[in-house]
Protein backbone atom coordinates (compact mmCIF):
# COMPACT_ATOMS: atom_id res chain seq x y z
CA UNK A 1 0.00 0.00 0.00
CA UNK A 2 1.68 3.42 -1.43
CA UNK A 3 2.23 6.03 2.04
CA UNK A 4 -0.98 7.98 1.12
CA UNK A 5 -3.23 5.72 0.92
CA UNK A 6 -2.12 4.30 4.67
CA UNK A 7 -2.16 8.16 5.69
CA UNK A 8 -5.36 7.81 4.40
CA UNK A 9 -6.42 5.19 6.44
CA UNK A 10 -4.86 6.16 9.51
CA UNK A 11 -7.34 9.00 9.45
CA UNK A 12 -10.09 7.63 8.79
CA UNK A 13 -10.01 5.35 11.32
CA UNK A 14 -9.08 8.33 13.56
CA UNK A 15 -12.33 10.20 12.81
CA UNK A 16 -13.34 12.81 14.66
CA UNK A 17 -10.45 12.60 16.93
CA UNK A 18 -7.50 13.23 14.52
CA UNK A 19 -3.99 12.75 15.02
CA UNK A 20 -1.05 14.45 15.66
CA UNK A 21 1.02 14.73 12.57
CA UNK A 22 3.99 14.17 14.19
CA UNK A 23 2.37 10.50 15.32
CA UNK A 24 2.00 9.64 11.69
CA UNK A 25 5.53 9.04 10.77
CA UNK A 26 5.77 6.82 13.84
CA UNK A 27 2.81 5.22 13.60
CA UNK A 28 3.50 4.73 9.47
CA UNK A 29 6.82 4.19 9.59
CA UNK A 30 7.33 6.91 7.20
CA UNK A 31 9.66 9.62 7.62
CA UNK A 32 8.66 12.89 8.33
CA UNK A 33 9.29 14.70 5.12
CA UNK A 34 7.34 12.71 3.36
CA UNK A 35 4.61 12.54 5.72
CA UNK A 36 5.02 16.47 5.12
CA UNK A 37 4.34 16.10 1.50
CA UNK A 38 1.89 14.20 1.29
CA UNK A 39 -0.27 16.19 3.61
CA UNK A 40 0.51 18.95 2.48
CA UNK A 41 -0.72 17.65 -1.51
CA UNK A 42 -4.39 16.31 0.43
CA UNK A 43 -4.81 20.12 2.00
CA UNK A 44 -4.56 21.60 -1.26
CA UNK A 45 -6.99 18.58 -2.69
CA UNK A 46 -9.55 20.36 0.18
CA UNK A 47 -9.06 16.60 1.73
CA UNK A 48 -8.14 17.24 5.02
CA UNK A 49 -8.02 20.22 7.24
CA UNK A 50 -5.09 20.66 9.75
CA UNK A 51 -4.99 22.82 13.01
CA UNK A 52 -2.23 24.12 15.31
CA UNK A 53 -2.48 22.94 18.29
CA UNK A 54 0.21 24.49 20.22
CA UNK A 55 3.65 25.96 19.02
CA UNK A 56 4.57 23.74 16.26
CA UNK A 57 1.92 21.05 16.59
CA UNK A 58 -0.72 20.53 14.06
CA UNK A 59 -3.58 18.01 14.40
CA UNK A 60 -4.80 16.49 11.75
CA UNK A 61 -8.28 15.64 10.47
CA UNK A 62 -9.97 14.41 7.50
CA UNK A 63 -12.53 17.35 5.90
CA UNK A 64 -15.72 15.33 6.62
CA UNK A 65 -14.13 14.31 10.62
CA UNK A 66 -13.33 17.62 11.79
CA UNK A 67 -15.61 18.33 15.13
CA UNK A 68 -16.06 22.07 14.54
CA UNK A 69 -16.47 23.99 11.26
CA UNK A 70 -14.77 24.58 8.80
CA UNK A 71 -14.83 27.64 6.19
CA UNK A 72 -15.93 27.24 2.84
CA UNK A 73 -17.30 24.04 3.63
CA UNK A 74 -20.30 22.34 4.12
CA UNK A 75 -21.32 19.58 5.44
CA UNK A 76 -25.04 18.53 5.83
CA UNK A 77 -26.84 15.48 7.63
CA UNK A 78 -30.22 13.95 6.38
CA UNK A 79 -31.94 11.05 7.04
CA UNK A 80 -33.12 8.18 4.67
CA UNK A 81 -36.27 10.29 3.24
CA UNK A 82 -37.12 11.38 -0.12
CA UNK A 83 -38.87 14.44 1.80
CA UNK A 84 -34.97 15.85 1.76
CA UNK A 85 -35.34 16.11 -2.08
CA UNK A 86 -35.00 19.99 -2.27
CA UNK A 87 -32.52 20.01 0.49
CA UNK A 88 -29.90 17.47 -1.47
CA UNK A 89 -30.95 19.21 -4.91
CA UNK A 90 -29.89 22.40 -3.04
CA UNK A 91 -27.02 20.89 -1.42
CA UNK A 92 -25.60 20.05 -4.50
CA UNK A 93 -26.29 23.38 -6.33
CA UNK A 94 -23.32 25.41 -3.57
CA UNK A 95 -21.26 21.81 -3.23
CA UNK A 96 -22.22 20.51 -0.22
CA UNK A 97 -21.30 16.88 1.25
CA UNK A 98 -24.45 15.05 2.06
CA UNK A 99 -24.39 12.65 5.15
CA UNK A 100 -26.93 10.07 5.38
CA UNK A 101 -28.40 8.46 8.78
CA UNK A 102 -30.35 5.69 9.86
CA UNK A 103 -31.82 8.12 13.20
CA UNK A 104 -33.03 11.38 13.95
CA UNK A 105 -31.06 11.55 17.40
CA UNK A 106 -27.84 10.28 16.02
CA UNK A 107 -28.54 13.24 13.26
CA UNK A 108 -29.51 15.77 15.80
CA UNK A 109 -26.53 15.10 18.51
CA UNK A 110 -23.87 15.62 15.24
CA UNK A 111 -24.86 19.17 14.86
CA UNK A 112 -25.41 19.77 18.53
CA UNK A 113 -21.20 18.49 18.54
CA UNK A 114 -21.05 20.00 15.71
CA UNK A 115 -20.15 17.00 13.69
CA UNK A 116 -21.52 18.21 10.97
CA UNK A 117 -23.01 21.55 9.93
CA UNK A 118 -26.38 21.52 9.16
CA UNK A 119 -29.10 18.74 9.41
CA UNK A 120 -32.36 18.11 8.23
CA UNK A 121 -34.26 16.03 11.32
CA UNK A 122 -37.78 15.94 12.69
CA UNK A 123 -39.04 18.73 14.30
CA UNK A 124 -39.82 17.57 17.38
CA UNK A 125 -36.22 16.54 17.73
CA UNK A 126 -34.38 19.74 16.81
CA UNK A 127 -36.74 21.24 19.30
CA UNK A 128 -36.42 19.53 21.98
CA UNK A 129 -32.13 19.69 21.62
CA UNK A 130 -32.17 23.34 20.32
CA UNK A 131 -33.78 24.15 23.59
CA UNK A 132 -32.03 21.93 25.77
CA UNK A 133 -28.54 22.98 24.53
CA UNK A 134 -28.97 26.60 22.94
CA UNK A 135 -26.53 26.05 20.40
CA UNK A 136 -28.86 25.05 17.25
CA UNK A 137 -31.17 27.33 14.87
CA UNK A 138 -34.06 26.08 13.38
CA UNK A 139 -33.51 27.28 9.77
CA UNK A 140 -36.60 25.98 7.81
CA UNK A 141 -39.37 23.50 7.42
CA UNK A 142 -38.95 20.85 5.50
CA UNK A 143 -42.05 19.77 4.32
CA UNK A 144 -45.73 18.46 6.38
CA UNK A 145 -47.41 14.75 5.69
CA UNK A 146 -45.12 12.16 4.20
CA UNK A 147 -45.44 9.49 6.79
CA UNK A 148 -48.08 6.97 8.03
CA UNK A 149 -49.38 3.51 9.47
CA UNK A 150 -48.46 -0.02 7.44
CA UNK A 151 -50.46 -2.26 8.53
CA UNK A 152 -50.38 -6.19 8.21
CA UNK A 153 -52.76 -8.90 8.91
CA UNK A 154 -51.46 -10.00 11.86
CA UNK A 155 -53.12 -8.79 14.86
CA UNK A 156 -50.54 -8.95 18.41
CA UNK A 157 -50.82 -5.32 18.78
CA UNK A 158 -47.26 -4.68 18.47
CA UNK A 159 -46.09 -1.80 16.16
CA UNK A 160 -42.90 -0.02 15.07
CA UNK A 161 -41.56 3.41 15.25
CA UNK A 162 -38.30 5.63 15.46
CA UNK A 163 -37.78 7.19 19.08
CA UNK A 164 -37.73 10.94 19.81
CA UNK A 165 -39.20 11.48 16.60
CA UNK A 166 -43.03 12.77 14.83
CA UNK A 167 -43.33 8.85 13.73
CA UNK A 168 -43.40 8.53 17.34
CA UNK A 169 -45.12 11.41 18.41
CA UNK A 170 -47.82 10.52 15.69
CA UNK A 171 -48.07 7.13 16.47
CA UNK A 172 -48.69 7.89 19.86
CA UNK A 173 -52.06 10.42 19.16
CA UNK A 174 -53.68 7.22 17.18
CA UNK A 175 -52.98 4.05 19.88
CA UNK A 176 -56.25 3.74 20.69
CA UNK A 177 -56.91 3.42 17.06
CA UNK A 178 -55.15 0.58 16.31
CA UNK A 179 -55.91 -0.97 19.97
CA UNK A 180 -51.69 -0.63 20.09
CA UNK A 181 -50.24 -2.90 22.76
CA UNK A 182 -46.81 -2.21 22.85
CA UNK A 183 -44.35 0.12 21.16
CA UNK A 184 -41.04 -1.35 19.87
CA UNK A 185 -38.02 1.17 18.83
CA UNK A 186 -35.96 0.60 16.23
CA UNK A 187 -32.80 2.45 15.02
CA UNK A 188 -32.83 2.64 11.10
CA UNK A 189 -36.10 2.16 8.93
CA UNK A 190 -34.55 -0.69 7.36
CA UNK A 191 -34.39 -2.86 10.86
CA UNK A 192 -38.01 -1.57 11.05
CA UNK A 193 -39.14 -2.47 7.92
CA UNK A 194 -37.79 -5.99 7.56
CA UNK A 195 -38.82 -6.54 11.45
CA UNK A 196 -42.35 -5.57 9.96
CA UNK A 197 -42.58 -7.83 6.63
CA UNK A 198 -41.07 -10.55 8.70
CA UNK A 199 -43.85 -10.51 10.76
CA UNK A 200 -43.08 -9.64 13.76
CA UNK A 201 -45.01 -6.43 13.76
CA UNK A 202 -48.91 -5.43 13.52
CA UNK A 203 -47.51 -2.71 11.97
CA UNK A 204 -45.68 0.70 11.80
CA UNK A 205 -44.85 4.01 11.52
CA UNK A 206 -43.11 4.89 8.07
CA UNK A 207 -42.23 7.73 5.82
CA UNK A 208 -41.63 8.06 2.91
CA UNK A 209 -40.61 6.42 -0.09
CA UNK A 210 -40.94 2.74 2.45
CA UNK A 211 -44.42 4.04 3.26
CA UNK A 212 -45.16 4.06 -0.57
CA UNK A 213 -43.23 0.52 -1.22
CA UNK A 214 -45.01 -1.35 1.34
CA UNK A 215 -48.59 -0.17 -0.13
CA UNK A 216 -47.04 -1.51 -3.74
CA UNK A 217 -46.10 -4.54 -2.00
CA UNK A 218 -49.77 -5.05 -0.78
CA UNK A 219 -49.80 -3.88 2.75
CA UNK A 220 -52.85 -1.18 3.96
CA UNK A 221 -51.41 2.32 4.21
CA UNK A 222 -52.69 4.95 5.99
CA UNK A 223 -50.79 8.33 5.23
CA UNK A 224 -50.95 10.55 9.07
CA UNK A 225 -52.65 13.26 7.78
CA UNK A 226 -55.89 11.19 7.37
CA UNK A 227 -55.85 10.10 10.90
CA UNK A 228 -54.74 13.57 12.48
CA UNK A 229 -54.81 16.33 9.60
CA UNK A 230 -51.76 18.47 8.60
CA UNK A 231 -48.33 18.39 10.34
CA UNK A 232 -44.81 19.22 9.97
CA UNK A 233 -42.70 16.37 10.00
CA UNK A 234 -39.14 17.78 9.55
CA UNK A 235 -37.18 20.79 9.36
CA UNK A 236 -33.40 22.31 8.94
CA UNK A 237 -30.77 23.25 11.70
CA UNK A 238 -27.69 24.75 11.86
CA UNK A 239 -25.24 24.79 14.58
CA UNK A 240 -24.35 28.75 15.83
CA UNK A 241 -20.91 27.77 15.35
CA UNK A 242 -21.41 27.68 11.35
CA UNK A 243 -23.79 30.09 11.28
CA UNK A 244 -20.94 32.84 12.16
CA UNK A 245 -18.21 31.04 10.37
CA UNK A 246 -19.65 29.83 7.11
CA UNK A 247 -22.33 32.83 7.20
CA UNK A 248 -22.07 33.52 3.08
CA UNK A 249 -22.52 30.17 2.34
CA UNK A 250 -25.90 29.02 4.50
CA UNK A 251 -27.02 32.17 2.76
CA UNK A 252 -26.36 30.64 -0.42
CA UNK A 253 -27.66 27.67 0.50
CA UNK A 254 -30.77 28.74 2.25
CA UNK A 255 -31.76 30.70 -1.25
CA UNK A 256 -30.84 27.62 -3.36
CA UNK A 257 -33.45 26.12 -1.31
CA UNK A 258 -36.26 28.63 -1.12
CA UNK A 259 -36.09 28.86 -4.91
CA UNK A 260 -36.26 24.55 -4.97
CA UNK A 261 -38.99 24.23 -2.39
CA UNK A 262 -41.14 27.03 -4.00
CA UNK A 263 -40.78 25.26 -7.34
CA UNK A 264 -42.17 22.19 -5.68
CA UNK A 265 -45.37 23.37 -3.82
CA UNK A 266 -46.43 23.79 -7.41
CA UNK A 267 -45.40 20.23 -9.46
CA UNK A 268 -47.90 18.78 -11.78
CA UNK A 269 -47.44 15.13 -10.86
CA UNK A 270 -48.88 13.90 -14.35
CA UNK A 271 -45.79 15.46 -15.87
CA UNK A 272 -43.07 12.95 -15.05
CA UNK A 273 -40.31 15.22 -16.58
CA UNK A 274 -41.27 17.93 -13.98
CA UNK A 275 -41.47 15.34 -11.36
CA UNK A 276 -37.94 13.47 -12.36
CA UNK A 277 -36.39 16.98 -12.34
CA UNK A 278 -36.53 17.02 -8.30
CA UNK A 279 -36.42 13.44 -8.05
CA UNK A 280 -33.80 12.57 -9.51
CA UNK A 281 -30.99 13.79 -6.75
CA UNK A 282 -32.47 12.16 -3.63
CA UNK A 283 -33.02 8.85 -5.75
CA UNK A 284 -29.52 8.85 -6.24
CA UNK A 285 -28.52 9.92 -3.06
CA UNK A 286 -30.93 7.27 -1.28
CA UNK A 287 -30.57 4.62 -3.95
CA UNK A 288 -33.92 4.00 -4.83
CA UNK A 289 -35.81 4.09 -8.04
CA UNK A 290 -36.93 7.65 -9.28
CA UNK A 291 -40.59 6.34 -9.85
CA UNK A 292 -40.90 5.36 -6.58
CA UNK A 293 -39.27 8.59 -5.25
CA UNK A 294 -41.66 11.02 -7.37
CA UNK A 295 -44.85 8.69 -6.57
CA UNK A 296 -43.41 9.44 -2.61
CA UNK A 297 -44.22 13.35 -3.20
CA UNK A 298 -47.57 13.12 -3.39
CA UNK A 299 -47.79 12.44 0.59
CA UNK A 300 -46.07 15.75 0.78
CA UNK A 301 -47.05 19.33 1.14
CA UNK A 302 -43.02 21.22 0.68
CA UNK A 303 -43.46 24.30 2.20
CA UNK A 304 -40.22 25.82 4.11
CA UNK A 305 -42.05 28.63 6.07
CA UNK A 306 -41.74 28.22 10.15
CA UNK A 307 -43.09 30.47 12.99
CA UNK A 308 -42.58 30.09 16.71
CA UNK A 309 -46.56 29.96 16.41
CA UNK A 310 -46.93 27.12 14.64
CA UNK A 311 -44.50 25.26 15.93
CA UNK A 312 -45.54 25.70 19.37
CA UNK A 313 -49.39 25.04 17.95
CA UNK A 314 -48.23 21.63 16.61
CA UNK A 315 -46.03 20.65 19.93
CA UNK A 316 -49.13 21.23 21.96
CA UNK A 317 -50.89 18.36 19.82
CA UNK A 318 -47.98 16.30 20.87
CA UNK A 319 -48.70 17.32 24.05
CA UNK A 320 -45.52 19.11 24.70
CA UNK A 321 -45.91 22.78 25.90
CA UNK A 322 -42.73 25.06 24.71
CA UNK A 323 -43.29 28.95 25.28
CA UNK A 324 -43.39 31.01 21.61
CA UNK A 325 -40.55 33.16 23.08
CA UNK A 326 -38.04 30.19 23.97
CA UNK A 327 -39.21 28.62 20.22
CA UNK A 328 -38.27 32.78 19.37
CA UNK A 329 -34.96 32.39 20.68
CA UNK A 330 -33.91 29.14 18.42
CA UNK A 331 -35.68 29.91 15.19
CA UNK A 332 -33.53 32.00 12.52
CA UNK A 333 -35.65 35.21 11.36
Amino acid sequence: MRAKERIMELLERSGEDGVLQSEISHKLHLSKSTVSEILSHLEKEGVIFRSIISGKSMRVWLKSYTPFPVEGYLRIGILKSTEYAAVVKAAKEVDAEIRLYGDAISLTKDVVYSRVDVAASPLVTQTLFGVLHKNLRLLRKVAEGGSGIAHSNISNGVFGTTEMSTMEMNIKRVREIFNIRELRYFRSPESMVKSFTEGELEGIAIWEPHLTWLEKKGYKVIPFSQLIGSFPCCSLTANVDVLRINSELIDDFLSCYDSIVSEMSELQYDQYEDVEKYAADIAETLCVKTDLVGESFRRYRFNGKLSAEEVAEFLRKWDMNISVESLKKIILS
